[in-house]
């Protein structure tokens, strides 16, 4: 445990996945935020990382999709557009885990999904966690090959 506290916590491996999850959905975000600048020649003037700062990630998302359609040069729309799918599909999966209250499932303190107007009933636990990481890196893997690093200006001639 990194810090004492008198709340009941589950398990140091279960804060740890919670912990590596959020923190890929954010990463995830950070590189299309601030790759913006390096691509600023390709994207309509609208799009950057100030117009962008304080939104969540599936507004983030919805916004790279919409604004996507603008951007002439396939390779940067291809990852603006990807990006901003692939945030939208993230933001899910970390609003099911943010959005959850702590239970007993099965004498183990995990956090459960509970959503009666979507029919939204389920565990989040170390196997749901593990299976969204990995959902999650398979996203970033995509993304990561299509950056168009060859049009981005902080690699160019480098």
């Amino acid at each position: 445990m990194s810090k004492r506290v008198r709340t009941s916590l589950p398990d140091d491996e279960y804060l740890c996945l919670i912990g590596q999850l959020a923190y890929m959905v954010t990463s995830m975000e950070g590189l299309l935020i601030f790759d913006l600048p390096g691509l600023k020649a390709y994207l309509p003037d609208d799009l950057s990382p100030e117009a962008l700062a304080g939104k969540t990630t599936g507004v983030i998302g919805q916004r790279l999709v919409k604004d996507g359609e603008r951007i002439v040069d396939d390779d940067v729309r291809r990852y603006i557009r990807t990006g901003g799918q692939h945030l939208e599909a993230v933001s899910e999966i970390r609003n099911h885990m943010l959005h959850s209250r702590p239970a007993t499932i099965e004498g183990a303190q995990v956090l459960y999904r509970w959503r009666p107007a979507t029919n939204d009933y389920f565990a989040i636990t170390n196997d749901w966690l593990q299976n969204q990481i990995d959902q999650i890196e398979k996203l970033m893997i995509e993304l990561t090959s299509l950056r168009p690093l060859h049009k981005h200006a902080a690699f160019k001639d480098a």
